[in-house]
């Protein structure tokens, strides 16, 4: 989470793709795979070549993560550390302020009928 707390060059934007609130098994999958398709450049309509940093965000407390059974098995099954997701609420506010207002901030939101603020 380094790019979060500042340490990103100043040329480089971020694209957070988050699921729903209830983080049930396809609002977290959705989130990993729509992140990751970004990443590697396989969505240029929603995340442009160029300096760009795409991570998926959990849209739960990482403690309440055990309570996702649905989840924890995907992610077990599927090879993914939940040590290396990074959990809404670790999001550092202050930081996603300043680079929203410097447009350095692209959110991508996934399995929504609303966004829950």
């Amino acid at each position: 989470m380094s790019f979060l707390k500042g340490q990103t060059p100043a040329d480089t934007s971020l694209v957070l793709v988050m699921g729903n609130e209830a983080c049930d098994a396809d609002s977290a999958a959705s989130a990993i795979t729509l992140a990751y398709a970004a990443s590697i450049g396989k969505l240029p309509v929603l995340v442009p070549h160029g300096k760009v940093l795409v991570t998926p965000v959990i849209n739960i407390p990482r403690e309440d993560l055990n309570l996702r059974q649905d989840v924890v098995f995907m992610l077990k099954e599927a090879g993914v550390d939940s040590a290396d997701l990074v959990f809404f609420p670790e999001l550092p506010e202050e930081r996603l302020r300043e680079m929203l207002s410097s447009k350095g901030l692209k959110l991508i939101l996934t399995d929504h009928n609303k966004l829950g603020v």
